[in-house]
């Protein structure tokens, strides 16, 4: 019941009709470092078969890298249930990982040195209809939200081969249409937003990388969506809401020893379906993409979780996933055209180190499957 992810997808079709319903062991770093790989950004089609696009942002334009095939097939039906964390970078820069919903797989990537793919594992994920993937160290993730579990994997440092994690399947305690699984900041604690049950669940990490009984918490927010994390592990949670305008964001502080999440701060954005949420390496600043708004909210963090709204940027059709760069210099987001419903882009925008504030540098200039879902950048 993905009440804010459905709806932002569901535009998509409903445009095309005019608006007339809104209805680690870390991996090895090798002789590169994260950083030569450059402004690079990665979406996947969701299409059958399923592909990863590649863009690398240079002298102010995105230009494609490649096309890169998962060994999967996504779901484009699955648009309306448009999940976050659906490409995931690893923080070493040199692995990056996707879910195939069509197929109920997993594939993984190693990254080159021009930022382009090869496919390393395409593997099942454990469950059905995988949505979100993420990563830490030497495991992997998946949340699977057909049949309400995740699933949990090591990587290769030297392949970037996934295998699976024998007994670390595990059932979600509220299994309503999960939207996100992450690891918290320490990779102690796995995370899980249900939008449908207004849950968020937690789940510690043993030592040998097989959960915990999941832990429920009640959401601040009605239908708490995205979130990422800073280092101090304050998590900024993108609560979707059920209308055009009644949008909310969510803070809380995750105790990595026990699992326990306690809430610091709540705002009301009056922006509509804020479904995705990246936040700057430095912990500062916190954006959220506001799909029926089309536009982005800037949020000043503080480091204890307290927040400010600073305000808003549009972009060039309604605001889906997004990703901030390595450096924290460049913010993406992957939009759908109001005007052409059934084609997607890429919006780069720089961030103001000091102020939050974004502007934007390029778009896509090659339209991408509406279809399109997940973002992650290097």
């Amino acid at each position: 019941m993905c009440e804010v992810l459905s709806r932002a997808r569901r535009i998509r079709t409903a445009l095309l009709l005019s608006i007339m319903v809104w209805l680690g062991v870390a991996l090895a770093a090798g002789p590169a470092s994260a950083h030569d790989h450059g402004d690079a950004v990665y979406t996947q089609s969701n299409a059958v078969p399923n592909a990863i696009q590649a863009y690398k942002l240079h002298r102010g334009a995105l230009t494609p890298v490649g096309s890169f095939a998962t060994g999967g097939n996504g779901d484009p039906a699955s648009a309306p249930f448009a999940p976050s964390g659906a490409v995931s970078l690893h923080a070493s820069g040199h692995a990056l990982f996707t879910i195939n919903e069509g197929s109920n797989t997993v594939s993984s990537f190693r990254v080159r040195r021009d930022s382009s793919l090869e496919l390393a594992s395409h593997v099942p994920s454990g469950g059905v209809f995988p949505t979100s993937v993420t990563s830490s160290g030497n495991l992997v993730y998946v949340v699977n939200s057909g049949d309400g579990t995740i699933s949990g994997f090591t990587v290769s440092h030297r392949t970037g081969e996934l295998t699976p994690i024998a007994g670390s399947t595990t059932a979600l305690a509220s299994p309503a249409a999960p939207a996100q699984i992450s690891f918290d900041a320490t990779g102690r604690v796995l995370v899980v937003t249900e939008r449908g049950t207004n849950v968020i669940e937690t789940f510690r990490l043993r030592r040998d990388g097989r959960p915990g009984a999941p832990t429920p918490q009640a959401s601040t927010g009605q239908v708490p969506y995205g979130f990422a994390f800073t280092r101090r592990d304050v998590m900024v949670v993108s609560d979707a809401g059920m209308g055009l305008t009644d949008g909310t964001v969510s803070s809380y502080v995750l105790n990595g020893r026990t699992g326990q999440i306690t809430a610091v701060d709540h705002h009301a954005t009056g922006q509509g379906a804020p479904c995705w949420v990246s936040i700057t390496e430095d912990g500062r600043f916190a954006y959220v993409s506001n799909a029926f708004s089309s536009n982005v909210s800037q949020i000043a963090l503080a480091r204890n979780g307290a927040m400010t709204v600073l305000g808003l940027t549009p972009v060039s059709g309604f605001a889906l996933d997004n990703a901030v760069d390595d450096d924290s210099d460049v913010f993406y987001v992957l939009t759908v055209d109001a005007m052409m419903p059934t084609s997607a882009r890429i919006d780069a925008l720089r961030i103001d180190r000091r102020g939050g504030g974004l502007t934007p540098i390029a778009s896509t200039s090659a339209m991408l499957s509406p279809s399109a879902t997940g973002l992650a950048a290097g």
